[in-house]
């Protein structure tokens, strides 16, 4: 059982990794030289592209970096990361427990 959740949680972090690959998009700052959006003196806005499914943990900061495309000087939220695994490690293990409960009803 217990190599069976250290491999659920190992799956886990790769499939959270892996899902970066899957890009969404956001409204963000993108810097203050625009025309006035007319909501909010300062701040021009953007759609930016934002990764990770089912909880996105990387956005782009723009103004900061190429506008537009994800980077390493853009945003990382740990703790978004922390969530999107915790999301990957229920699947896994539900899946685990599962497969692991049908192999064991298919040998008897």
């Amino acid at each position: 059982m217990l190599r069976l959740l250290v491999g659920s949680a190992l799956a886990a972090v790769l499939l959270s990794s892996l899902s970066a690959l899957v890009l969404g998009t956001f409204w963000g700052i993108t810097g203050n030289v625009c025309a006035p959006p007319g909501f909010d003196w300062g701040n021009c806005y953007e759609v930016l592209p934002k990764a990770g499914w089912p909880v996105a943990f990387w956005f782009d900061r723009g103004g900061v970096s190429v506008v537009g495309q994800l980077g390493a000087e853009d945003v990382f939220d740990l703790t978004l990361f922390a969530a999107n695994t915790a999301v990957w490690s229920a699947i896994t293990a539900v899946a685990a427990v599962l497969i692991s409960m049908r192999l064991e009803r298919g040998s008897r």
